[in-house]
């Protein structure tokens, strides 16, 4: 368990590795992921509770219902990830969102983005059958 553990972490400064920070701006920020994914856990055992997590501190819980939000094309995947050719990564990662619901799975994305350009749903959409 305590070598899973320490994958996880550095599963986690390998994705929060932001060459524009400091580093220890960087450690405090996946110190901080880290820490919070605990505190999740303990919130995720109570039933009565909406949670608003990403799907990095989701990793390893269910709950009946889950809403994906922002499954719009350019959001997820992320344009910039597609870019840098990490979309396999992005799929890695809606698949992780998707299998977290045990009886509801809902998506959503905005018809029309913030700068009022028209939005599509996201082709990550298009895997689920």
């Amino acid at each position: 368990a305590r070598r899973e553990h320490l994958e996880e972490l550095v599963a986690l400064f390998k994705q929060f590795d932001d060459v524009n920070m400091q580093p220890v701006d960087a450690l405090l920020q996946v110190l901080s992921i880290a820490s919070l994914a605990k505190e999740i856990d303990g919130q995720a055992a109570d039933g009565n509770k909406v949670l608003l997590l990403t799907v990095h501190q989701a990793k390893g819980l269910e709950f009946d219902t889950v809403f994906v939000a922002g499954c719009a094309e350019g959001e997820y995947p992320n344009q910039r990830s597609v870019r840098e050719g990490q979309e396999v990564e992005e799929q890695r990662l809606f698949y992780v969102a998707i299998s977290r619901a045990k009886k509801r799975l809902l998506f959503s994305y905005p018809m029309v983005s913030k700068w009022g350009r028209q939005q599509v749903r996201s082709r990550s959409l298009r895997l689920i059958r």
